[in-house]
């Protein structure tokens, strides 16, 4: 596969099937993980697994902007009402991966020397879709 250029990619989140887009966002990342369920037996040297519940994360950080009302305004305001939405993180204008979630935590940075910016942990429920 050829690489792809980051800038290309976009995050979209919404009440209704994540379609908008969210402004000025610096980057995003979904770490997709498995349990991994012990089955070593004695008299084995190596320990053994096999794969249990599977699930998802997910963080961005954006340039914060107040003025994007249906962006981070509204993400914003899930988090204060305790709503969940439907993420889509877009790697180009063809592929995305989807899931319901819910913002577990918006940190707000502010420096004197700095743009404002603010990082977003997002708890991704149930199944992802690729695409």
């Amino acid at each position: 596969m050829a690489a792809v250029a980051g800038y290309l990619g976009t995050l979209k989140l919404g009440a209704s099937g994540g379609a908008n887009t969210v402004a000025n966002v610096k980057d995003w990342e979904i770490p997709l993980a498995a349990d991994m369920y012990d089955v070593s037996a004695l008299g084995n040297q190596w320990k053994a697994y096999i794969p249990g519940l599977t699930g998802a994360s997910a963080k961005a950080t954006v340039f914060w902007d107040t003025t994007d009302t249906n962006g981070q305004v509204a993400i914003q305001n899930a988090f204060l009402a305790g709503t969940q939405l439907t993420a889509n993180f877009w790697l180009n204008g063809t592929h995305y991966y989807s899931s319901a979630c819910y913002i577990k935590q918006i940190d707000i940075k502010v420096a004197v020397n700095a743009a404002e910016e603010a990082s977003l942990d997002l708890q991704l429920t149930g199944p992802i879709s690729y695409t």
